[in-house]
This record gives C-alpha cells, sequence and structure tokens, in this order.
C-alpha cells in the first residue's frame, strides 16, 4: 500500500529521547573491574582486581507497551509468534531500544588508592513514543475500501549512534576507619555517527474510499545531520566530522563499621588489609553520567505544512523523508551546525535516607532514574512532608498518571519560565492532607497492569476532588472551564479547557460528540435521530451530536 508506507515512515521516525543507560547489573558492585565506568567512575578505587581486561561487551534494552508475547511460544516457534502476539493499542504506545557495546577496555588499579581505566564504546538509542496503536495497527495493511481517521496530535523525539573513546582516574579520598570514600572523574570523545530528530504538531490523517484521497492536518518539524550520510547509507569513514567531549563524575562512600576484622599482621609486625573482600555494610553512591554533547557538522532542519489533500497514491516513498519532500510545502528550512545532548543521567541510590535526613520543601523527581523509577522514591516514603514535581525527557503512560493526580511535571529541556511557575504552585499548594491524597491517586494508578487510571483529581474552586473516572457522565464547556456531571448529578466545576480531559479521558471509553460535549459512552442510554439527532443520558441529560460524529459515535456504541 502507497499510504502505508507513508504512515509506517510516520511509525518509524517518531523517535523521542530514549532511556538514557545501560543496565546497571553487576556495575555497582567491586568485583566489576572496567565495567564500573560506565555508571559511575569512582567504581574502579579500592577495586578487588588488579588487572582487568575487557574484549567485547554488549547490553541492551527492549521495551513496548502495544505488543506482548510468550516466550515460551517464541522459542517453539519463532516465525509464528509475532502472528499470535497480544497487541495492546492505546493512544500513547511507544517502543525503545537502547543498545550499548563496550569494545577493547583496560582497567589497573595502580597501588591501593589510586586506579586507571581506557575504554571504547558504542551507543544507540531509538524510541518511538505516543503512538497511537490505530496507527501500529495499518502497518499491516488497511482496507482501501473502509475510511479512517488518525489522530497523532503532538509527537516528538530524537535517535542517536555515536561512539567513545574514554579516560577514567579514580583514587580513595577518605579511609578512616568505618569512614571510606572515594571518586573518580571520565572524560570521553565522541565521535557522532547520525542524528535525527522530529517534532510534529497536530497532526491528522484521514482516509476516503470513496474519492481515494488523504486529508493529513498539522505540522512536522524534521532535521538530521547530512554530514555522514549519502542517501540512507552512512559512511563510517567520516565519523570524526561530527565530535565532541563528554564528561562522567562520581562519588561513593562505604560505612565500615567493621573494618578491624578485616585487619592483620604479618611476621614483620606490618599490619595488612585483605583487599579481597568487602567491607561495607552500607554503600552509598552518586554519580552524573553523559555530561557534553556532540557537534553535527551540516545539520539541516525542515519545517513542512502537512495541511493539504491529496490523492493517496502520492504516498510512494523510500522513506519519510521522501514522502514529506515530495508531497508536502516547506514552511521554513534551516542549515546549521546542530548539538546532541548526551542523555545526562543522575545516579542516586539511596534517595530515600537522603530525603528523611534533609526534609526539602520541594522535590525535583526524575520519572526513569537509572536503579528504577522516580515513583519507587515515593512508594518507600509514607508520608512525604515536601512538595513534588515531576521531570521527564519523554512523554508516556506516566504522564497521563501525573495528569490524572494534578501534580505538576517538566519536560527537558526545562523551560525557565515553566519552572517558575511549577515553583510557585508548589508553594502555594502546601496542603499536606490533599498531597497524600493526590500521591495516593498517583501511585493506585500507576499499580495497574493496564496502566489504566481507575481515579482523576478535579481542582475545583473551592480545592481539590477525587472521583472514580466511572462516575462521571459526561464533561460540558463552558468558555475557558469544564463542568463535569457525575452520576449522583452532582456538578464540579475545573478551570481547564474540555480538549484536555478529551484527550485524557480518550482510553476510557469517553468520546467527544460535540464542540460543547465529552461523554462516558458506557453512560449512554439511547439514541435519538429525529432533529438531527441527539443523545440522551443515564441521568436523562439531553447532549447535542455533531453531524460529523453520528458514525463514529454509532461504531463506538457497538464495541462496547
Amino acid at each position: 500500500m502507497k499510504l502505508r508506507i507513508f504512515m509506517v515512515g510516520i511509525l518509524i521516525m517518531l523517535f523521542s529521547n530514549t532511556y538514557s543507560q545501560s543496565y546497571s547489573g553487576f556495575l555497582v558492585d567491586n568485583y566489576n573491574g572496567v565495567h564500573g565506568v560506565l555508571l559511575n567512575p569512582a567504581s574502579i578505587s579500592d577495586s578487588r582486581l588488579k588487572l582487568d581486561l575487557n574484549l567485547a561487551g554488549f547490553s541492551g534494552y527492549f521495551g513496548n507497551n502495544y505488543i506482548g508475547i510468550d516466550l515460551g511460544d517464541a522459542f517453539q516457534n519463532i516465525g509464528n509468534t509475532f502472528n499470535t502476539a497480544e497487541q495492546t493499542p492505546l493512544k500513547d504506545n511507544f517502543l525503545a531500544v537502547n543498545l550499548d557495546i563496550l569494545g577493547p577496555s583496560l582497567m589497573l588499579s595502580i597501588n591501593k588508592n589510586n586506579s586507571l581505566a581506557i575504554f571504547t564504546r558504542g551507543r544507540f538509542f531509538f524510541n518511538v513514543d505516543d503512538v497511537d496503536g490505530t496507527l501500529l495497527e495499518k502497518e499491516g495493511g488497511f482496507n482501501e475500501e473502509e475510511a479512517f481517521s488518525i489522530r497523532e496530535d503532538n509527537v516528538s523525539g530524537a535517535i542517536n549512534l555515536w561512539s567513545e573513546i574514554g579516560a577514567t582516574y579514580s583514587r580513595v579520598l577518605l579511609n578512616q576507619q568505618q569512614h571510606f570514600l572515594k571518586g573518580g572523574l571520565t572524560m570521553k570523545y565522541l565521535m557522532g555517527a547520525h542524528h535525527a530528530y522530529i517534532k510534529g504538531e497536530n497532526i491528522d490523517v484521514a482516509y476516503d474510499p470513496d474519492t481515494d484521497q488523504v486529508t493529513t492536518t498539522g505540522e512536522i518539524t524534521y532535521g538530521n545531520d547530512v554530514s555522514n550520510s549519502e542517501g540512507n547509507t552512512l559512511d563510517f569513514s567520516q565519523l570524526n566530522n561530527s565530535s565532541g567531549l563528554g564528561a562522567d563524575i562520581g562519588f561513593i562512600y562505604e560505612w565500615r563499621p567493621d573494618h578491624a576484622q578485616f585487619k592483620s599482621t604479618n611476621n614483620d609486625g606490618k599490619s595488612l588489609t585483605n583487599k579481597g573482600a568487602n567491607k561495607y555494610k552500607l554503600k552509598f553512591g552518586v554519580s552524573v553520567t553523559d555530561i557534553g554533547k556532540i557537534n553535527n557538522k551540516e545539520g539541516e532542519q525542515v519545517i513542512y505544512d502537512l495541511n493539504k489533500i491529496q490523492d493517496y497514491a502520492n504516498f510512494e516513498g523510500a522513506d519519510l523523508e521522501d514522502a514529506l519532500q515530495g508531497n508536502f510545502d516547506v514552511a521554513q528550512e534551516l542549515n546549521s551546525t546542530a548539538k546532541t545532548s548526551l542523555p545526562t543521567a543522575s545516579n542516586v541510590s539511596e534517595a530515600v535516607k537522603v530525603l528523611s535526613v534533609v526534609s526539602p520543601d520541594v522535590v525535583f523527581l526524575d520519572i526513569e532514574l537509572q536503579t528504577g523509577q522516580g515513583f519507587d522514591v515515593l512508594n518507600q516514603i509514607k508520608d512525604p512532608n515536601f512538595e513534588v514535581i515531576f521531570t521527564t525527557a519523554f512523554e508516556k503512560y506516566a504522564i497521563k498518571a501525573i495528569k490524572f493526580s494534578s501534580l505538576d511535571y517538566l519536560l527537558k529541556p526545562i523551560d525557565l519560565d515553566e519552572l517558575k511557575q511549577a515553583v510557585e504552585k508548589a508553594r502555594n499548594r502546601m496542603d499536606t492532607n490533599v498531597y497524600r491524597e493526590q500521591i495516593d491517586t498517583l501511585m493506585q494508578n500507576l499499580s495497574k497492569e493496564t496502566y489504566r487510571q481507575e481515579k482523576i483529581c478535579l481542582a475545583t474552586t473551592i480545592g481539590m476532588e477525587f472521583i472514580k473516572i466511572e462516575d462521571i457522565v459526561l464533561c460540558k464547556a463552558d468558555g475557558s472551564y469544564t463542568s463535569f456531571v457525575l452520576r449522583n448529578k452532582s456538578k464540579l466545576m475545573v478551570s481547564k479547557h474540555l480538549k484536555e480531559y478529551e484527550h485524557l479521558l480518550a482510553e476510557h471509553q469517553f468520546m467527544r460528540v460535540h464542540n460543547s460535549f465529552v461523554i462516558n459512552l458506557r453512560e449512554v442510554k439511547k439514541y435519538i435521530k429525529a432533529d438531527g439527532g441527539y443523545i440522551i443520558m443515564s441521568n436523562d441529560m439531553h447532549v447535542s451530536l455533531s453531524p460529523r460524529k453520528k458514525d463514529e459515535l454509532i461504531e463506538a456504541l457497538k464495541k462496547l
């Protein structure tokens, strides 16, 4: 299908920032050798190894919330695995791939206090994020005699492929009986192989079989580095055309209350320490990795205007870039050197204990941490006495859970004005009881295996209301406000536009049937054809129906 090529191109190119670090595994112990520098450059000091030589190592991550396979079936019949896989189409399906290759590398313990490491590394990040599950279903082909409409709304992301040559120095900073501290620094020379990014706004794709035409709306910004590629082939001989510098820094503290048990005296009366044993009862590590940027030379950025109606046969191209160039007008074009920011990550293994000690007023909590999720920290704190502002580099299911709880979040890169507004709102919201209920709502929603929220927090003019989503009969637009009508016939007024709740509730069988109404399909009592068509809800309210929504409503009601 020619149109399929275009849609699959959108699917493939909707990249976003992926999970930023490799699987930690054995990287945190004192037997990790040169592998430890990837997570914390301080780890190689006081290593249990004198010399560690790595020839090749590989780690990878793959995750998605669209397709689920049975590994037992996969090993029995790999060819039929994806044909029988369970599919879960959502409004925000994602696919993430992270590959990390450690090449020839060496770690050397110079003496009891100092260590050096040299390593080579190749890295690849790829992510398809916030993709409408309907688009994924069309990837397998579609019936040209059936109309369809896909709303992608706003999407963004990036893909990066680069290599590194790094050198690490680590030393013991403090060794006083039960207290032991070491630090390390890594400097890296970065060589970019390929970088591309895309940002889409208000994207809709609709196909009309009667006219064989495709209607597209929205805008796509597409950019990449062109110095290392010719057509679809990467030229690895030109890696040094895109280069940069990076750094990692880290510290590790060990509490050694039984340190005396690991010391002995030889025949000459000299004190010896058992270097082959781990001596700590508690270990606490902090590191910031991947500080730096890659300068992508000869970069280009093009903004395409998608507002167009054309024959579906026009969408024949090798990839998304060809489809965009051949079928849409260029709104803006820019040629310049672009910079790729590395996926900087902080690794704090004892975040819960730190929060308990310092008692902050506001905590900026990254959703994706190296050793787990930021939500795991909240799970372990019974009565948080601080406000949380979540931060993340990409949008997916967790953002919706945060919105349902009326909590704040900031998308990276963080805008200064948005940061100021978030802090000011946090200062004005210091109500412990309400905040505890917001956190409980968030954690309950996240605990569901299907990631479907059960409750929503509504900020009304008099405070916060926590209601079950199933108790909502309809939402009605009232200027810049939204009125919620509940089963018990009560009404709640919220100072947000109806459009926000249209998207937020779409996965819970809510549908916008008119400019002024979003209804709970399970609360529909009757559909009346007369007078242009209208809906009677379970509370006997009459809701106007837009003519263009009639067929969509009937189909949705049939699926209940």
